[in-house]
């Protein structure tokens, strides 16, 4: 269960596409998108939502959004239960959501809980949050539910979120780090990411392992820095972000890569399902293998604050590594 649930967030889309057009507008009298100097109106999913100018109680319905919602300085009243999946999530996640009231695990939202909770605001992702899970949820309050162009489609996302909760600033800032962290990575590091190289984690079955494509989240934010592909990489644009092989191709798609990048838990040590490919022999016989370039890494990407953390993580575990050997 925890490796298909694992799976699934490191392989969702990343098309860095245009955000929803989720725009607050100024006062009644100088803007018909405005209700009430107290209000504001934005689009969502599912049509325009009347919010509030400054929501104080915000309740996340998603799994992702209260992550999403730290990276915009935001603290919700309630969330997910995530005690499942607590060891997961890093220790400043962890921290972020401790003591905070749950409305259900994934896939089991309690209703009642989420009215217990008081919210002037519920926010949430449409690829959890259908048509008929927003209707009961806009009975209890006014409720956003925003979608980029695929899942996993962060940076989308949270423009939906920072307009809806008005942590437009929150969001600027964040944008602006992460754009001058990707460019002086690229600029230092030009060598190393001229290099070969596959991101890789576990398949769909036994005896499979995939490889993460630019339309996934972790693909996307490598292919940013300009990381080059392995030419045996099959050309694919699979839009689950990724795409399972037999282990059978393991050297046939691989062998071609200087460095291969694989799934580590959050805090950075190996991650147990994908023991079973690190060991297999094909895998130990890859040139990248027998170089000492297999590096791990936590895939665990959602907003901005994880992507840079992600981008930290790059530098300091493979880029300086490969950089140090020049």
């Amino acid at each position: 269960m925890r490796t298909t649930r694992y799976l699934g967030r490191l392989g969702v889309a990343l098309t860095v596409a245009a955000a929803l057009a989720l725009s607050a507008c100024g006062s009644e009298d100088d803007d018909p998108g405005t209700s009430g100097a107290d209000t504001r109106t934005v689009a969502s999913a599912y049509g325009d939502v009347e919010v509030p100018a400054q929501p104080e109680r915000v309740v996340a319905v998603s799994y992702d959004t209260p992550w999403q919602l730290q990276s915009l300085d935001v603290k919700p009243v309630a969330t997910q239960d995530y005690g499942t999946w607590v060891d997961s999530f890093t220790p400043a996640q962890q921290e972020f959501v401790k003591g905070v009231a749950t409305v259900g695990a994934f896939g089991e939202t309690n209703y009642d809980a989420i009215v217990k909770a008081a919210p002037d605001l519920i926010v949430g992702d449409a690829y959890e949050i259908d048509e008929k899970a927003y209707e009961r949820l806009a009975d209890i309050a006014p409720t956003v539910i925003v979608k980029g162009s695929f899942r996993g489609d962060w940076k989308a996302i949270m423009a939906g979120l920072a307009e809806a909760t008005g942590a437009g600033d929150a969001l600027a800032e964040r944008e602006e780090a992460y754009a001058a962290k990707v460019a002086g990575l690229k600029e230092r590091y030009a060598d190393q990411l001229a290099l070969t190289w596959a991101t890789v984690s576990v398949g769909d079955a036994e005896a499979e392992f995939s490889v993460l494509y630019p339309t996934g989240t972790v693909g996307a934010l490598l292919d940013e820095l300009g990381a080059t592909p392995a030419p045996g990489i099959p050309d694919a644009s699979p839009e689950p972000g990724y795409a399972s092989y037999s282990f059978e191709r393991l050297d046939a798609i691989l062998s071609t890569a200087d460095v291969i990048v694989v799934p580590a838990n959050a805090d950075g040590t190996p991650w147990e399902p994908f023991a079973v490919i690190k060991s297999n022999s094909l895998f130990t016989a890859l040139p990248a293998a027998r170089s000492g370039s297999v590096f791990e890494l936590s895939y665990g990407v959602t907003d901005y604050d994880t992507a840079l953390q992600f981008l930290d993580d790059v530098e300091t575990t493979i880029l300086e590594p490969l950089a140090a050997r020049s």
